[in-house]
């Protein structure tokens, strides 16, 4: 997942379930929150959908807008974890996960039969490097992550590790083996889950993630293509036409380094990205930015429900 000014290419494309539905009734009044236990687990007969939910997407009308009769699993993002493993209670993610209204989101989800996560975040390999260098840093993160989940009555914790070098991936091993043990000792059905990259990088480090416990890992399969790319075309081909990354090359891999299919959840974007172009071909070559049209954007599909296509432009799709 990215931060915020990444959310263009990344984490905007992870809320995947998003529009109006019948809801089940909120508690009437406010209770201590808890885990949901087995027998109130949703069952959906289409499998496991896992939505992240950026702290950027919660406002008055989140709560009444998400897809509680599809989704499984919400994802609360982000907490940042500091270099000591304290964490970032100022950041916006913790701040919107401790609201009202973030209250209100797991009281109805669960109310639905929703697990609710909540995702711990470090980007960088210099703090990475600092965090998962330190065990007493990751004593401190496993003890503050375990009572965070255990006090807003959370199904699980999501980690969301970017830029962690191989050296260290031994230690990202164990903080996943032990916030797990940690997390179950409290609820017996807790999940640990992670994200990790589309690639070979990606693939190994979830085979890790996998050995040493973690019931789901989340391929980030959804930037195959960013606002410079040219030439254009989907931000996650199903086969890239001209045999890089897509998400058949991601599963491959996947499956070449043994990781469990049974534990993937493939990310899937809920935005495409629009580029100015030289033609209206498929992957035609993006205008250069000397042009002064800029680069590619994201786009999200409630703009065309609202405003329609623009002006000349011409519908085509790629088979």
């Amino acid at each position: 997942m990215p931060t915020r000014s990444r959310a263009a290419t990344l984490l905007i494309a992870l809320l995947i379930a998003v529009t109006a539905s019948p809801l089940a009734a909120p508690p009437a009044a406010a209770a201590d929150l808890e885990p949901l236990t087995s027998g109130r687990l949703s069952r959906r007969t289409s499998g496991e959908v896992f939505g992240y939910l950026p702290y950027w997407s919660i406002a008055s009308w989140t709560a009444d807008y998400l897809r509680y009769d599809v989704l499984t699993d919400i994802a609360f993002f982000g907490v940042g974890i500091r270099k000591n493993g304290t964490l970032n209670t100022d950041s916006p993610g913790y701040l919107d996960l401790m609201s009202p209204t973030g209250t209100e989101i797991i009281q109805r989800a669960h109310a639905n039969g929703v697990r609710v996560h909540i995702t711990f975040e470090s980007f960088g390999g210099d703090r990475n490097r600092v965090l998962f260098g330190n065990p007493t840093a990751l004593a401190t993160f496993r003890s503050q992550a375990r009572a965070l989940v255990r006090d807003r009555g959370a199904d699980g914790a999501n980690m969301d590790i970017e830029g962690l070098p191989s050296i260290l991936w031994p230690a990202w091993a164990n903080t996943i083996t032990r916030l797990r043990t940690g997390l179950r000792k409290d609820n017996p059905i807790a999940r640990v889950s992670v994200a990790t990259n589309l690639n070979t990088t990606g693939a190994k480090m979830a085979k890790v993630a996998t050995d040493a416990g973690a019931d789901r890992v989340f391929i980030m399969t959804y930037v195959v293509r960013t606002a410079l790319s040219n030439p254009v075309g989907s931000n996650d081909p199903l086969v890239h036409y001209t045999g890089g990354y897509s998400l058949t090359s991601s599963l491959n891999d996947y499956a070449a380094k043994g990781v469990p299919s049974g534990r993937i959840l493939l990310g899937l974007p809920f935005y495409g990205m629009t580029w100015p172009t030289v033609s209206d071909a498929l992957h035609a070559k993006r205008r250069p930015l000397s042009d002064g049209l800029g680069d590619g954007d994201s786009f999200f599909p409630y703009r065309m429900a609202q405003d329609g296509l623009p002006a000349g432009a011409v519908v085509d799709s790629d088979p």
